[in-house]
């Protein structure tokens, strides 16, 4: 499994997408309020993804690595 830490003291709502490298969605998770993801079995093989994190105050993006 992956954990995915974020500073989320005001506990506001993100939405988490991973894409693979063609652009193609692999993972949605929606009204996230914790400080913390566990990715556990979503599917995903050995490689790169791209990981995008929402809110409505900020929007962040970058690579996981997946071994």
């Amino acid at each position: 499994s992956t954990t995915i830490h974020i500073n989320n003291i005001s506990k506001e709502v993100f939405t988490m997408k991973v894409f693979d490298l063609l652009g193609n969605l692999k993972i949605n998770l929606e009204n996230i309020q914790d400080s913390q993801i566990i990715l556990k079995n979503h599917g995903l093989t050995s490689g790169l993804y791209i990981i995008e994190l929402k809110s409505k105050l900020m929007s962040l993006k970058g690579r996981l690595i997946v071994k």
